[in-house]
């Protein structure tokens, strides 16, 4: 426009005419009048400044419709585009809980999903599983890239962080190392999802089962065809016919029953049972408390939260001390350090719960103190992976004070050997780390 519009020079302004200097708002708006003479033009010119300036546009996508484009667009199998369609109600919830509606993220994730259902291609997964898998891939791939790229941390709330370590406990590791790493093993993904399936088919119970039955119809029929359910699951718990992983819906409808005025000696006699089965079961699984009852009168509320924490306590118990043998067992052998990574190492993956806490310091420190650079060292990879700092949980807690006395308890100058010295060192600071973690 300035090769067209020739401007007078306006020496009045500056004094004389200076190209260098910069223009005043009074020139400015003197060649404005030059470029819109008119009054009519003068108002239009004050309308679109008065729209442009000072203005913020915002724009919010459709994220959720352009995700589902992003998926049909894909290079997924068609087979999994129709799932993750299917399930993309859940991915979304999972964008909105942690507040992260990123598309890049998104686009990060199919990336990586495409490369694991080609390994999954490869593997030995049942036909009438293979759905089933699909579903546990999809969600748990996702729930990890964007744990991942949003750096999603454990909330303060005790509540909350109890359901958060559940649900990074239950998500197949394999896939978090993939998210995060790049690698992805064939052989721990193969472990995994077979573990997976297993657990799924032992956990599963009919829908004619007599507590699905009382949870689902109970205000249908009268009081004296509940009660007949009741008794049916008593016997049931008494057999143990349950795997643990359903005693806490069963908590949870006996509850029910219990806050519309049936005989709380229903609640008492299964709880009681529970507990007797538990002690008899190796390695139980901690119970999934996201599921607790916590609704009725304040009494009720108290009543479940106390029963949940009873049965958590026995399970805990019960594993420590299983744990607590086996280990004791692996540190009589001469390669003990090896004997616990087949123990309790990412092969066997038994590294729930506390391990140590009720094993003797001494014994540690004894064991320490004459092993090899390459015991030592095997040793390390074991700590590493049961107190990876990326899977606290609150029961490992307890194994802390053993491990800050055998620190303790170890000196790394003593030794003449350096190698020694320089292992037992890198030991120390390998426990302080953890401790730390748990703190």
């Amino acid at each position: 426009m300035d090769d067209k519009v020739q401007y007078p020079a306006a020496k009045d302004l500056w004094g004389e005419e200076n190209k260098t200097r910069p223009l005043s708002v009074a020139e400015l708006e003197r060649r404005r009048r030059i470029l819109f003479p008119t009054d009519l033009i003068d108002e239009e010119f004050k309308k679109i400044r008065e729209k442009l300036i000072g203005v913020i546009l915002h724009f919010q996508p459709d994220v959720k419709a352009i995700c589902v484009e992003m998926v049909k667009k894909s290079c997924l199998y068609e087979s999994v585009k129709q799932e993750i369609c299917q399930i993309f109600d859940s991915l979304y919830a999972i964008m909105q809980s942690t507040h992260h509606l990123n598309l890049r993220t998104f686009e990060f994730y199919l990336s990586k999903l495409k490369n694991v259902f080609d390994l999954l291609s490869e593997l030995d997964i049942p036909p009438e599983s293979a759905k089933m898998v699909n579903k546990k891939v999809i969600l748990d791939c996702f729930s990890s890239a964007v744990d991942f790229k949003a750096n999603v941390l454990p909330p303060e709330d005790e509540t909350a962080r109890i359901n958060y370590e559940i649900d990074r406990e239950n998500r197949l590791r394999s896939l978090k190392q993939y998210i995060e790493t790049g690698e992805l093993q064939k052989d721990l993904l193969q472990e995994e999802i077979s573990d997976f399936i297993n657990e799924e088919l032992l956990d599963f119970v009919p829908a004619e089962d007599p507590y699905k039955l009382l949870k689902t119809g109970y205000y249908l029929y009268p009081q004296s065809w509940c009660e007949e359910r009741i008794s049916e699951i008593l016997n049931k718990i008494e057999n143990n016919e349950y795997p643990l992983s359903v005693y806490i819906e069963i908590i949870q409808v006996l509850l029910l029953m219990e806050s519309i005025g049936f005989d709380t000696k229903y609640l008492d006699k299964a709880v009681k049972q529970m507990l007797a089965n538990i002690a008899s079961t190796n390695n139980p699984k901690s119970l999934n408390r996201r599921f607790v009852f916590y609704e009725g009168t304040p009494a009720i509320v108290c009543r479940a939260k106390q029963i949940i924490s009873e049965i958590e306590e026995a399970i805990a118990q019960r594993n420590n001390t299983t744990r607590a043998l086996s280990i004791e067992e692996a540190l009589q052998q001469p390669d003990w350090a090896a004997q616990l990574l087949s123990l309790t190492g990412e092969k066997n993956r038994l590294s729930t719960g506390a391990l140590i806490s009720n094993t003797d310091s001494e014994v540690w420190i004894a064991l320490l103190k004459t092993a090899s650079p390459e015991t030592i060292n095997k040793f390390r990879e074991w700590l590493s992976f049961v107190y990876s700092d990326d899977d606290i949980s609150f029961e490992k807690k307890a194994d802390i004070v053993i491990l800050q006395k055998v620190s303790d308890g170890l000196n790394p100058n003593e030794f003449s050997d350096l190698i020694v010295k320089k292992s037992l060192q890198w030991l120390k600071g390998d426990i302080e780390k953890i401790c730390a973690y748990y703190q």
